[in-house]
């Protein structure tokens, strides 16, 4: 009967263990059933001077695969002040998970500090802090802004158990972090554990970021504090309560794998359940502590997540008790650039080429380059693309400069990084939300703007829909006994309207009766979580510089009445220089330039050329060539010779910032007898659509915001130290490597004898690039 009662008993608490541990699974594989992005915004910068622009691209990429994400073009970037109030938004286009675009400081933006967020429609569904969100500070010059600087020094020194709990009898490992008053880490100290009886047990040293570890065996009899000297003061500090019973873990990097001990002091239950999750997907083992009261798990890393890994141990009932966080960085990506950045003279202008390595020009690849003077303190992110997408979803509590452990990846980083997740303690995922608040598909991927039209007619007809700027022109019909239309994957600019005429039975054009519809039609305005940033050093600096923001007040005014007149001078000053270099002649055109209503080729038949243009063949030859046998000129496109001149075909005018005609093709060398012509395009000259009647001008509600060049050179003809050091030079996004493997892009020649670059993106699909480069020219 004993024996029956035993095994009775034995056979219902492994049927709860086993349906305790199904549940997890179950409940888990429900939550993470609908898969989900995560996006990172690469800054030019993040301390901003009134009048600046803030340059970024962002990228999207599906969460836990980290592949950029097809399924999403929308994204939308919002700035809000400190009172949670939205400052400025945008509509962005993503391709192939990569966007990029500007945002303009203007006079609405006063001193202080602001938070750029971007996020996409699809994450409006997820209660996790899948968006990006970064604190910029933003420095009106005329607008005298509070003294950040805490007088009273402090600190917040914090010894966490291994797992979140630390039981008497075991080995137990804890991890320390102390931060100064401002959150920053507190370097290089050392320090000792002691017993209630006042004697050492052990000690322990921190790193650059004041993180460390330290291991005992706590007695149930004694309590324990941390022993250490900061700013000549020694301080101590107490030891979290230590249990007189429970289980403790301890995880262990053994290079090819990963060991993690168990050890069960004073409870009687024997089967645990140790899930191991990664935000995606999961799997489970049980622990048994019936055989022993220590158990060791080994996990090989190649059966470990790619990234990090959440390992969290669980009762019979299903309530977790223990969690630790793991990177594993094998089969993360990191591509190798090359630091030998060469440059050469162009004008007023420098070129720049970066070489990268393994870098497939066939594969997506995208980067973004911000360069900023060398002494610069502005560029304060704690975040590269690797450790944003990687680590900001899963924890709670702000790393400071994460950054580092993502750059030239070592042994020593990577143990220096374990700390730190040993001292995060839970990860952002709750599991009371997984086990009962499964997320519900509310919101769509969004594909670009979708219209739906109502035609105010019982007969068919068709439609005539203007060409935009990433759209041909369409036809629709609208066939008998519907009064409805629908058109998706439109991609409209903020300048542009919608276009409609009705096509009548006599070929002829006319307003049609419409209401349209648009989807979406607004930027959501969604309160999200925020995200805990870490602070910017560097803005510390920036209030004890106060006086020397005064030294420039007084320009602000000369900079906006003559910020226009500057850029103007600033372009024919380069005109001059590109005709004082030309074997040819120049030819400009300003905005109210007739010429730029004009086909390329009408404008090239103007001058000595025979140019044919007819249904995307584009041939051109010289009257007068140089060499009889061959008429044919050479033809350059943004630099690049073109081998077809069909590229040409209906080239518009107005999205040309200058040509060079070369007709005797002096300097070209042989192939040149028929002249060489260079173009040169500049898009935001583009103009905007005007259409007169008969058509329906529909105002579009919610457009793309359309990239523009980014220009901050006009600051330094005023700044002094303060602009080196926290202004801009330039910024480039949306860059793509060259078969050659290297990067190329122009900045201004500003006289600067050494400036930085800060290098981000995706090579061969999934390699992460960030650098920080130094050049001294």
């Amino acid at each position: 009967m004993k024996n029956f009662r035993f095994f009775l008993s034995f056979f219902l608490f492994l049927n709860l263990h086993v349906h305790s541990q199904k549940n997890i699974l179950d409940s888990f594989e429900a939550y993470a059933e609908l898969p989900r992005e995560v996006v990172y915004v690469h800054l030019n910068k993040t301390i901003f001077i009134q009048g600046e622009d803030i340059g970024f691209q962002a990228y999207v990429s599906e969460k836990g695969t980290q592949n950029l994400s097809k399924e999403t073009n929308n994204l939308y970037c919002v700035i809000k002040d400190a009172d949670d109030q939205v400052v400025k938004e945008q509509l962005i286009r993503v391709e192939d998970g990569f966007a990029h675009g500007n945002f303009s400081l203007d006079s609405i933006f006063q001193t202080g500090e602001y938070r750029f967020i971007a996020f996409t429609n699809w994450m409006r569904n997820f209660s996790e802090k899948n968006h990006f969100e970064e604190r910029i500070t933003i420095i009106d010059k005329d607008v005298p802004f509070d003294d950040r600087q805490k007088n009273t020094p402090s600190h917040d020194a914090q010894f966490l158990p291994e797992g979140g709990h630390a039981v008497a009898g075991a080995e137990n490992t804890f991890g320390a972090i102390i931060k100064d008053h401002n959150g920053f880490g507190i370097g290089f100290i050392t320090g000792i554990i002691l017993d209630s009886n006042d004697q050492q047990v052990t000690d322990f040293k921190l790193d650059q970021f004041g993180v460390g570890r330290f291991s005992f065996v706590p007695r149930p009899d004694l309590s324990y504090r941390a022993s250490f000297m900061v700013g000549g003061k020694n301080l101590e500090v107490p030891i979290s309560p230590i249990k007189k019973k429970g289980v403790v873990m301890q995880l262990t990097d053994l290079k090819s794998s990963v060991g993690i001990t168990f050890s069960s002091m004073g409870i009687k239950e024997n089967l645990f359940t140790l899930a191991l999750n990664n935000g995606k997907d999961i799997k489970a083992v049980d622990v048994d502590f019936s055989g022993s009261k220590k158990q060791v798990k080994i996990f090989k890393k190649g059966d470990l997540y790619k990234g990090l890994n959440i390992f969290t141990l669980f009762d019979k009932n299903g309530n977790p008790l223990l969690e630790r966080l793991y990177f594993n960085f094998d089969g993360l990506n990191f591509a190798t650039v090359n630091k030998n950045v060469s440059w050469q003279s162009d004008t007023d202008s420098l070129i720049i080429t970066i070489p990268t390595i393994a870098a497939n020009p066939e594969k997506a690849n995208r980067l973004s380059v911000s360069i900023l003077p060398a002494e610069t303190k502005a560029y304060g992110s704690a975040h590269n693309l690797a450790s944003y997408l990687n680590i900001s979803p899963y924890i709670k509590t702000p790393i400071e400069n994460v950054r580092y452990y993502f750059r030239e990846v070592t042994a020593k980083k990577k143990f220096q990084f374990d700390n730190v997740l040993l001292t995060q303690g839970w990860s952002s995922y709750s599991w009371n939300t997984i086990f009962n608040k499964a997320p519900k598909y509310l919101f769509d991927f969004e594909k670009g703007i979708s219209i739906t039209g109502n035609v105010n007619k019982n007969s068919g007809t068709d439609l005539y829909i203007a060409p935009l700027e990433n759209h041909d022109f369409e036809m629709l019909s609208v066939i008998e006994g519907q009064d409805t239309f629908r058109k998706d994957f439109l991609f409209p600019y903020q300048d542009e309207t919608l276009s409609i005429s009705e096509i009548t039975s006599k070929e002829k054009a006319r307003k049609a009766k419409l209401y349209m519809q648009f989807k979406p039609s607004a930027i959501p305005q969604v309160a999200f979580d925020k995200i805990p940033s870490q602070q910017n050093e560097a803005l510390f600096n920036l209030y004890s510089e106060k006086n020397d923001l005064k030294s420039f007040m007084g320009f602000d005014e000369t900079i906006k009445l003559d910020e226009v007149v500057l850029e103007e001078d600033y372009r024919k000053r380069r005109i001059e220089k590109l005709k004082d270099r030309s074997w040819g002649q120049i030819y400009a055109f300003e905005k109210d330039d007739w010429r730029r209503q004009l086909y390329l080729s009408t404008f090239l038949s103007q001058y000595g050329y025979v140019v044919y243009d007819e249904l995307g063949v584009f041939n051109i030859a010289a009257m007068n060539p140089a060499t009889p046998s061959n008429n044919n000129p050479l033809v350059y496109l943004d630099d690049v010779l073109l081998s077809s001149y069909n590229v040409l075909s209906r080239f518009r005018m107005d999205v040309i910032d200058y040509i060079e005609i070369n007709w005797h093709g002096t300097g070209g060398g042989l192939w040149s007898g028929a002249g060489i012509i260079k173009i040169y395009t500049d898009p935001s000259l583009a103009n905007t659509t005007n259409l007169e009647k008969p058509y329906n001008h529909i105002t579009i509600p919610l457009a793309f915001s359309k990239p523009k060049r980014f220009y901050n050179p006009k600051y330094w003809n005023y700044g002094g130290a303060i602009f080196k050091k926290y202004g801009a030079i330039d910024w480039h996004s949306n860059l793509k490597v060259g078969a050659n493997g290297t990067i190329s892009f122009k900045i201004p020649d500003l006289g600067q004898n050494q400036i930085k670059f800060f290098l981000e993106g995706i090579v061969d699909d999934n390699q992460y690039v960030s650098e920080s480069l130094e050049i001294n020219f």
